[in-house]
């Protein structure tokens, strides 16, 4: 079965969005939601997400644990989203031995020297790149 972990922190705004598009895009995963946060975990929960965890030891245990790793790009920087993301944390999904579909976002004084596309359009990018990394057959 696909695993696919979706990691998100704060308010689990992101996250959220991701849950709603992958579930979209591929009903018979498993999504696994870790939020740095409760608020965040509880969120991804609300939008469809098989599973829920909190905190530093849930985002390390899953991210050995799942197919591919989703999230926002401060998922594999320490102390991103205003200091949650533990370098554990991003340590954990960094060398978690599996791709990960990043979203670029512009809070952590990182600048990627890619093509700047609007939130929707990186959001239908990382669908895509999904997609055929499990081989263009949704699951």
């Amino acid at each position: 079965m696909t695993r696919i972990l979706i990691v998100d922190g704060m308010g689990g705004g992101m996250g959220k969005q991701l849950v709603q598009a992958l579930r979209g895009r591929f009903p018979d995963a498993e999504l696994v939601a870790c939020g740095t946060n409760s608020s965040a975990t509880e969120a991804m929960l609300k939008s469809g997400a098989d599973i829920g965890a909190t905190g530093e030891n849930a985002i390390c245990y899953q991210a050995s644990r799942c197919t591919l790793i989703c999230g926002s790009f401060g998922i594999v920087v320490p102390h991103a989203m205003q200091g949650e993301l533990s370098p554990r944390m991003a340590e954990a999904v960094a060398a978690a031995d599996v791709p990960k579909f990043l979203l670029p976002i512009h809070k952590c004084q990182i600048s990627l020297a890619a093509p700047q596309a609007n939130p929707s359009e990186s959001l239908a990018i990382l669908l895509d790149q999904v997609e055929n990394f499990l081989g263009g057959t949704g699951i």
